[in-house]
């Protein structure tokens, strides 16, 4: 039995296991073009098609951004992979690492966003997209999980109008230089021998009590996730 990809070429078809012999294997060759073509099951000796259906070859997902990059390794933190040829389907899948698959939503041909689990360790690890569910492309992203940090905010409160300085406590010493992120406003901040020190901007139409998050922007642009909050 052969499986013809129309227009593509021929390959052999193997059953999947002897306890499985009505399911078929087959693998697809290369296709010069991005397109769905027929494909056939077919006898090779009595030349007769045993079904048929149709095959889309597709561009391999590419992942050129992912942000943020760095998190803390307690986990629950939302990336946005940002890149290229994502597709919008059922069988759209992420995974960390060799085998993990995390949950993920399509949101464009180039962003997908998807949530990490908690870190098994910390250091860097890989992630990748299949639009298929079985075959991952190989231009991959990665994204760092970071020992867990407790960082704190004093004061936690103020005013809705800004313009409170807030010591962000608990930095370790070699964090490099960054800006402040409360909620989707981004302020720059100044260090100190024990911390560093952020103005909070203007909430604008925040009037009612609030909590927002509370994110460390480093200078390549990478977000770092704290579990702060600022009300």
């Amino acid at each position: 039995v052969t499986c013809h990809f129309q227009g593509v070429g021929i390959v052999r078809a193997h059953p999947v296991s002897a306890s499985q012999p009505q399911t078929l294997l087959c693998f697809a060759p290369p296709s010069p073009t991005i397109d769905k073509v027929e494909l056939l099951v077919v006898s090779s000796d009595i030349d007769e098609v045993f079904g048929r259906t149709s095959f889309s070859f597709l561009a391999d997902p590419a992942i050129h951004v992912i942000t943020p990059s760095s998190v803390s390794g307690g986990g629950h933190s939302i990336i946005s992979l940002i890149g290229s040829n994502f597709v919008s389907q059922e069988e759209l899948q992420v995974r960390l690492g060799p085998t993990e698959l995390i949950p993920s939503t399509f949101v464009s041909s180039e962003l997908v966003v998807a949530q990490l689990p908690p870190a098994r360790y910390p250091g860097n690890v890989t992630v990748s997209v299949s639009s298929n569910g079985v075959d991952f492309s190989p231009k991959t992203g990665t994204v760092l999980y970071r020992e867990p940090t407790i960082i704190s905010l004093v004061p936690s409160h103020g005013p809705f109008v800004g313009g409170t300085r807030v010591e962000i406590q608990g930095l370790s010493a070699d964090f490099g230089p960054f800006s402040c992120k409360f909620g989707s406003l981004i302020v720059a901040s100044s260090k100190y021998d024990f911390g560093a020190v952020c103005h909070v901007p203007d909430m604008g139409e925040l009037r009612a009590p609030q909590l927002v998050g509370f994110y460390l922007v480093q200078a390549d642009g990478s977000i770092f996730e704290t579990e702060a909050v600022y009300r």
